[in-house]
């Protein structure tokens, strides 16, 4: 894998470690709570980025089967969309991306890893010759360090998130 691309991946891994153990750190009641109304759990939380990171693997599958070529800059979608949630502003979810159902939180481990084993499959045998690795629905083709940085900014947003659902939990076990 170039140099570049390891570490982006490595602080995705990172990201993803901080997340798995912040929710296996609470009680199977935290774990299914809401944060608040119209809020999702943290396990549909770690659902929801699960669901993402498949619609990414979607997304290099459907670049990698074409003559894909980026645009020569990145997306003013794709850069406003990092600069949003930066800033933690809310968006709306696409459908396909909004928990349904109760999965178990192993399974969704399982999930996880599997996407994260074949993003690391593309990303070794990725060639720096070729311009665009995923094919984002909004954003257009992006290449391998903006697909990786995309979803380096998600898992921030979200690692937030969990951050404040797990001072929420600490605070309710106290009172």
């Amino acid at each position: 894998m170039l140099p570049d691309l390891a570490r982006r991946f490595a602080q995705l891994e990172e990201r993803k470690s901080v997340i798995l153990s912040r929710v296996e750190a609470m009680t199977d009641a935290e774990r299914a709570a809401p944060l608040g109304p119209g809020e999702w759990s943290p396990v549909q939380l770690v659902h929801h980025l699960v669901l993402a990171e498949e619609q990414g693997d979607r997304e290099i599958a459907a670049a990698t089967a074409g003559d894909l070529r980026r645009r020569g800059r990145p997306s003013p979608f794709l850069l406003i969309g990092q600069v949003v949630m930066r800033l933690g502003i809310r968006v709306p979810v696409p459908e396909t991306m909004v928990p349904q159902g109760d999965v178990p939180l192993d399974a969704l481990k399982e999930r996880w890893e599997s996407s994260r084993r074949t993003l690391k499959e593309r990303l070794e045998a990725i060639d720096p010759e070729r311009d665009a690795l995923s094919l984002h629905p909004i954003a257009g083709p992006l290449d391998a360090a903006e697909y990786l940085r995309f979803h380096d900014v998600h898992l921030l947003y979200h690692q937030r998130q969990f951050a404040r659902m797990l001072g929420a939990a600490q605070q309710r076990a106290v009172s």
